[in-house]
């Protein structure tokens, strides 16, 4: 019985490492039977399946926004780094005198995953870490907004200046494409968007909650469709 629940568990991690965009030349190192990014790997394959159990009932949660807080709630790492892009942006303040003064201030932690505006999205995080505590079988759907929401300046005399969030989601720890693309037909053409996951361990790290994140900005779609899933409430 043994060989055979080992023979199951490598049968199914092997399947999954196989749907992995670039799984060898990208993942590889962080993604295999001894862990995912650095946490314990059965948690994956676990979740994965019950998702999958017809006999078992799960619910999706899905939401245009996640505030998941990997900064600083079980924080994933990465082998080979990630882009500068994905460091925590440095903020510049101004002074209430009336002359021109401005520092900066730089926090040195990873860029919370910029795919959530508000309340609403710290909302949907909170949900799902809940989920994963309680060892529900439940799956977030979302968008992997290239352009996050946005990145802000404060200054004396223009107040806030709003700008693109540049990121990097292909280095960003935990954050994992999939080769399998869903396929949106409509009257002006077909869009296709591939299928990124990250997930949420539980407390204690036993369990995950998936989260499935759309992403429009494929080779196969027009500039149009590539930009649908640029920004958060453009």
């Amino acid at each position: 019985m043994l060989s055979n629940s080992k023979d199951k568990i490598l049968l199914d991690s092997d399947q999954y490492f196989e749907s992995i965009f670039q799984y060898s030349q990208n993942y590889a190192q962080d993604i295999n039977l001894e862990g995912f990014f650095g946490y314990p790997f059965t948690p994956i394959l676990d979740g994965e399946q019950r998702l999958k159990d017809s006999s078992q009932k799960s619910v999706g949660y899905f939401s245009m926004e996640f505030g998941i807080a990997p900064s600083i709630y079980h924080a994933f790492t990465r082998t080979n780094g990630f882009d500068d892009s994905n460091n925590y942006i440095r903020y510049g303040i101004f002074s209430n005198a009336h002359e021109k003064m401005e520092s900066s201030i730089e926090i040195d932690k990873i860029l919370d995953i910029p795919i959530y505006g508000g309340g609403l999205g710290v909302l949907a995080g909170d949900a799902l870490k809940s989920c994963a505590d309680l060892n529900l079988s439940v799956v977030g759907v979302g968008v992997l907004w290239n352009k996050g929401y946005f990145r802000q300046r404060l200054g004396l005399e223009k107040g806030q200046s709003s700008f693109e969030q540049d990121w990097d989601p292909a280095t960003y720890p935990g954050l994992v494409p999939f080769d399998e693309k869903v396929v949106v037909p409509t009257n002006r053409g077909s869009i296709y968007l591939r299928i990124w996951k990250y997930y949420i361990y539980s407390k204690d790290k036993k369990h995950v909650c998936p989260i499935i994140l759309l992403d429009s900005d494929c080779e196969e779609n027009s500039d149009e469709f590539r930009r649908l899933t640029d920004q958060l409430y453009r």
